[in-house]
């Protein structure tokens, strides 16, 4: 038999993760429609699948192709420079750098931008921001050249 805990007007029913992942959902869409920035505390991980639902149907999600889209429209056919700061990158994918941006890009994103870049006026192109001081070979795989 399942147990039902009683949240307001809401019964909540803990063993159906499913469930449980809508039902937050909807409260924390429910609580946000007034403009109201919400905080959490507390609670289970799963938590956050349904608040980042949430939130992501009112914010800039759009991801890699979507982006590379509006960079091909606004470019067009104009000479481009590409400038690539390596702190775009999340720290767990490029460690070799002097200022660590945590929530960056993963190397699979920035590699997929560029490769998204192709067949546009690319007139010339810089990797700034790289600090070998701080890149260990072990991880980086430094002096191991790759073709982007």
């Amino acid at each position: 038999m399942q147990q039902v805990a009683d949240a307001g007007d809401v019964a909540v029913n803990p063993f159906d993760l499913g469930e449980a992942i809508e039902q937050i959902d909807a409260a924390v869409t429910d609580v946000r429609a007034d403009g109201v920035a919400l905080l959490t505390l507390d609670g289970d991980h799963t938590i956050a699948l349904p608040i980042l639902r949430s939130l992501a149907r009112d914010y800039e999600t759009d991801g890699v192709r979507r982006a590379v889209n509006r960079m091909r429209r606004r470019l067009g056919d104009s000479p481009v420079y590409v400038s690539i700061d390596v702190d775009v990158l999340d720290p767990a994918h490029a460690p070799g750098t002097g200022t660590p941006e945590a929530g960056g890009l993963t190397s699979r994103e920035l590699l997929n931008t560029l490769r998204g870049l192709v067949g546009l006026n690319v007139v010339g192109a810089d990797i700034v921001e790289v600090a070998p001081a701080y890149d260990h070979a072990e991880i980086t795989g430094r002096g191991r050249p790759r073709r982007l």
